[in-house]
């Protein structure tokens, strides 16, 4: 072109474009391959967990009675908002049935969507949730005095029982509330007592736990191993999720490459489809994974040199000659 400058001739036309084999998803033989295959057992689990219909998790905690709602009677008779709410469920449940009937004759998540007028990633979160999806609860609003909390029942404890005494203080901390909010908090103080041991549901994000069904057990402290213990016990999906999940990452630290073909088939027959789906991946490029299992070396630093090889040959690109590229390469390696 005649507008265009020199320093970009000999550039070819169009998108660059990154050529990737498959075989390479899993890196080469050695420790490259296995940080690779750790790095796709945490996709596998993050996609089993966001599937799963985890129940909140109940924990104990010690509150002060002031910020507990009161305790409500039990309901006698299911009330409109009980109806509603059992009828969409109701929804949910036939919906999910027609999917995964419709995906049991068709094998198209394409074809089952057009059929039920719905998105394709609905169709996919249904299939590869065990169960129909049960809706997730709402976390409970956070007070502008929380921050003050503290402060106020220590002050209690010391024997201030004023109201106004107490707005007071924690406005010179920067508390930006309305006086009508300390005196309920204080009321409520009254009619109580202070701190007393309640039940809350802690619901966990998939994010969060991905971490805790991929890491060693060791390597998690007490609380996190409690909070996992009481998730595998409210879900037997997933018990089975972390059970594969912890089996191969075993497997790939201590290089047992000959138990993977046994791992592959319990994965194969598990009712989580990310699962039998890892598994088929694996299958694919079973050389490349037998490798990394099997052979002591690392292509880390032939990729590290690859790596900066590309970063000089951008920074050179229409700027320089090749004897000066070529000096650049020569004394990198030295």
């Amino acid at each position: 072109m005649a507008g265009r400058p020199s320093r970009h001739r000999g550039r070819e036309p169009g998108p660059r474009r990154r050529v990737r084999r498959r075989g390479d998803a899993w890196g080469a033989p050695g420790r490259t391959g296995g940080r690779h295959l750790l790095r796709n057992l945490g996709d596998v689990a993050e996609r089993v967990l966001v599937g799963l219909s985890l129940p909140p998790i109940r924990v104990e905690q010690t509150e002060p009675a002031a910020k507990r709602p009161l305790a409500t009677k039990p309901k006698e008779r299911e009330t409109r908002k009980d109806a509603e709410r059992r009828q969409r469920q109701q929804r949910r449940q036939a919906l999910y049935d027609e999917i995964h009937d419709l995906y049991a004759k068709t094998k198209s998540i394409r074809t089952v969507a057009d059929r039920l007028g719905i998105d394709r990633r609905t169709v996919r979160k249904y299939l590869n949730a065990p169960e129909c999806p049960q809706p997730k609860p709402r976390g409970g609003r956070p007070s502008i005095l929380d921050p003050y909390r503290d402060y106020i029942l220590a002050r209690w404890a010391e024997g201030c029982r004023n109201a106004a005494q107490l707005y007071r203080e924690i406005v010179e901390r920067g508390y930006p509330g309305s006086r009508t909010i300390v005196k309920d908090f204080v009321a409520a103080l009254r009619r109580g007592t202070p701190a007393e041991p309640v039940v809350r549901r802690v619901r966990l994000g998939p994010r969060r736990l991905r971490r805790w069904f991929t890491y060693s057990p060791e390597k998690l402290d007490e609380n996190e191993r409690r909070f996992l213990d009481m998730v595998l016990e409210a879900s037997p999906s997933a018990r089975e999720a972390y059970s594969l999940l912890q089996e191969f990452r075993r497997i790939l630290m201590e290089r047992r490459a000959a138990a993977l073909r046994s791992w592959l088939e319990q994965a194969a027959r598990s009712t989580l489809a990310p699962l039998r789906g890892f598994a088929r991946s694996l299958e694919q490029d079973m050389d490349a994974v037998m490798n990394a299992l099997t052979y002591p070396w690392s292509n880390g630093r032939v990729q590290g040199y690859i790596n900066k090889l590309k970063l000089l040959k951008r920074q050179m690109y229409g700027r320089a000659g090749i004897e000066l590229m070529k000096r650049r390469f020569l004394a990198m390696g030295r």
